[in-house]
């Protein structure tokens, strides 16, 4: 992050904090310039609106749901990201050099390498969850867990963690350029070891949304073809021995849907043949709410794939483009395309209210005080 700067001029100024290293700044300059105004926007909304989705989360049990619980970690990620690099990220965009410090430059470089790309690995491990759940709904049922969501979850943290920390470590302890000269606090790309890191966490970066927009297709397409399968065992119903001859209408291609929906038509057959009228409602009522929230989780995952392949799809080629030839490197462009970037977290949290119900309700009676 390079942007020119103009608003104040210290020619040379002391600072002395328990919170800030000593440190002396020369001819340093600031601005409130449209990128700083542009970021402290989004770090108040982003932490407000996060902040309000992961309250909602953690008052209303029900929601803390198999699914949902990846949402709570992109919330929980979105939320530190910019707990930690907002303020942070404002100054750099204000004053034309890094004045906090040696150690504040190192927790700068934690939430710019680490907690964003857990932020990346995310997305993608929402995208493959419900590519399991469609693809193979009945083995999703029966293995899924919110264990294993929590498990899926941590592993997120522990693999950004474990790429992204020993290069910071590195830096810190050998290879940083002084903080005070023109570039700042960035991580030294002059080390050949420090560029190679750099390249493996762009590549990290670039495979996360390549999941994420690759096998949405896929998923769109499965999910076209479990409605059809759906519609065709409720038809198969209606039919002479419908409920039993349901497995030799269809090709070997379904079985795994197929084995879904015929078990819910066994239910509903063994239900009334015992004259019992309550039971099959109940079943339907059950299959109605679990389609529902099949749909609702599809929407979410559709509006997250548009605002995942607009906001990143400019950062990751600018970046991937910079790693491979820096002399490019132009600061505008740096800072739009962060901005840009940045600007998904404030999304996240909007896509997940106008996507769940459920959300929605236990947003509304979070802001009424209905059950406070």
């Amino acid at each position: 992050m390079y942007p020119s700067r103009v608003w104040r001029t210290m020619d040379s100024v002391n600072i002395s904090h328990p919170l800030i290293d000593n440190v002396t700044v020369e001819n340093a300059t600031a601005a409130w310039k449209s990128e700083a105004i542009l970021s402290l926007i989004e770090t108040v909304a982003c932490l407000f609106l996060n902040g309000l989705a992961l309250l909602v989360f953690v008052k209303e049990a029900h929601l803390r749901v198999h699914f949902n619980i990846y949402l709570i970690n992109l919330a929980l990620a979105n939320f530190v990201y910019f707990a930690v690099e907002g303020p942070l990220d404002l100054i750099n965009h204000t004053v034309s050099v890094w004045y906090l410090g040696w150690n504040w430059c190192t927790v700068y470089m934690y939430g710019l390498w680490v907690v964003s790309l857990v932020q990346f690995l995310t997305h993608p491990l929402i995208a493959l969850n419900r590519l399991w759940a469609i693809a193979l709904p009945v083995h999703y049922r029966q293995n899924h867990t919110t264990r294993t969501a929590l498990v899926c979850c941590l592993g997120t943290w522990v693999l950004g963690h474990l790429v992204g920390l020993p290069g910071i470590i590195l830096d810190a302890a050998y290879y940083r350029k002084p903080i005070d000269g023109p570039d700042g606090c960035v991580v030294n790309p002059d080390v050949p070891g420090q560029a190679a890191w750099m390249l493996v966490v762009q590549f990290f970066s670039v495979a996360a949304e390549a999941i994420v927009v690759g096998v949405f297709p896929l998923i769109w397409w499965l999910q076209r073809r479990r409605k059809r399968v759906g519609h065709f065992m409720l038809k198969s119903e209606h039919r002479p021995g419908g409920a039993h001859t349901v497995h030799t209408h269809l090709d070997v291609e379904h079985k795994d849907h197929s084995s879904h929906h015929s078990h819910q038509s066994h239910d509903r057959a063994r239900a009334r043949s015992r004259g019992n009228s309550v039971a099959p409602n109940l079943i339907e009522k059950r299959d109605v709410a679990a389609s529902r929230k099949h749909m609702h989780a599809f929407l979410l995952l559709t509006l997250l794939t548009i605002s995942v392949f607009l906001c990143w799809s400019p950062s990751v080629i600018y970046f991937t483009a910079v790693a491979f030839a820096p002399n490019i490197t132009n600061p505008s462009i740096d800072s739009s395309v962060t901005l840009l970037y940045n600007f998904q977290a404030v999304m996240d949290p909007i896509l997940f209210t106008l996507s769940l119900k459920d959300l929605r309700h236990g947003l509304y009676k979070l802001i009424t005080c209905a059950r406070w």
